[in-house]
């Protein structure tokens, strides 16, 4: 599958470099760096419902991906073989991704939205060994679906409980019983950091379909990397940066600023299940966050919710809105109300963020 890509000419590859847009590290050694310089910061924060569910410091997020690689080894997961991500924004969604890359191997998200036909365009055509679900989630049995979904090419289903975990005669592998409870990083010796290549495929994105099917876009570790520091380069951010992002971590918005910038920082994300506005600004006002990337739906319902009941945001500095057009009443009713100025964004899943109102 992957001798179809069309990779950059070796003086493009190195303008990148040179521009500072590249680099020879990936995000496993940002994560390095992160776990020994604050081993007990948190990484993510995690909500589900209404309710904290776990926090990770960086100390347990450098663990878990090495248990959740070394579970994906287990299962006869290797270099460029493809793991189907189909959740909501769970905790444990970015050291999925990060156990992906640290065996070379690829994560496929797929957006809690789509539907049994796109979810086994997925796993078909991007040959997918491995895909996790949610049992259920906004009504919806997902482990169901998957089952409807699956190809003969998926070898294993992994469902993540929002109940017990157990053994289970349905031919799921129980998330937790596997993948937090078994030391597998104690079975298998994983690569040196240094055999990851920055230009490595590390994310196999599909598009939203709205134009035909879902398109695969792959991403490199290089590409998501000059994706997520865009915006940090331009006002300066660093490992005090905490973010939020309400959209799905399955998608582009959500993976490049939900998991990867925060891991690049050092800094914090704080994820949450649910779209419930209301929620958000507790947040913000209760771990200070400081980043929020949202649609302008999102940005209105956090606007009426603060106009019903304020919150303190004053440890919010930067709210950057995209993916649909935002009306220009919203722009003064975001610097009355939530005390910011809006920034405007445009990207594509093939390209990350593109642009950024100043």
């Amino acid at each position: 599958m992957w001798d179809t890509l069309v990779r950059p000419s070796a003086d493009r590859a190195e303008a990148f470099h040179a521009g500072g847009h590249w680099r020879t590290e990936t995000v496993l050694d940002d994560l390095h760096r992160a776990v020994l310089a604050d081993p007990d910061k948190a990484a993510v924060i995690g909500y589900c419902g209404d309710s904290l569910d776990r926090i990770i410091s960086y100390r347990e997020f450098g663990l878990l991906v090495d248990r959740f690689a070394a579970g994906l080894v287990e299962l006869g997961v290797g270099r460029q073989d493809v793991v189907a991500i189909h959740l909501p924004n769970r905790w444990m969604v970015s050291p999925l991704y990060l156990a992906c890359a640290r065996i070379g191997a690829v994560p496929a998200p797929v957006m809690p939205a789509l539907g049994t036909r796109e979810l086994r365009h997925v796993l078909t055509s991007s040959l997918a060994k491995v895909c996790l679900v949610q049992d259920s989630y906004d009504g919806i049995n997902y482990a169901d679906r998957l089952a409807d979904a699956a190809p003969d090419t998926l070898a294993h289903r992994v469902v993540v409980r929002t109940g017990p975990s157990g053994p289970s005669d349905d031919g799921l592998i129980d998330f937790a019983e596997f993948f937090l409870e078994t030391p597998w990083e104690q079975t298998h010796q994983l690569p040196a950091l240094s055999e990851l290549r920055a230009d490595d495929v590390s994310l196999l994105l599909f598009t939203s379909g709205t134009t035909g099917a879902p398109k695969g876009v792959a991403h490199s570790h290089n590409t998501l990397y000059a994706g997520a520091i865009a915006m940090p380069n331009r006002w300066g951010w660093g490992a005090d940066t905490v973010a939020s992002i309400p959209h799905p971590m399955t998608h582009m918005s959500g993976t490049i600023f939900g998991c990867y910038m925060s891991v690049i920082l050092g800094g914090t994300c704080v994820v949450q299940d649910s779209m419930d506005m209301d929620l958000l600004l507790d947040i913000i006002a209760k771990h200070g966050l400081s980043f929020i990337y949202a649609g302008p739906l999102f940005v209105q319902n956090l606007v009426a919710e603060q106009r019903k009941h304020p919150r303190d945001l004053s440890s919010l500095r930067e709210l950057t809105s995209g993916s649909a057009p935002i009306p220009p009443q919203l722009i003064a009713d975001v610097r009355e109300v939530l005390g910011v100025e809006l920034s405007a964004l445009w990207g594509m899943t093939e390209n990350g963020p593109v642009t950024v109102t100043r």
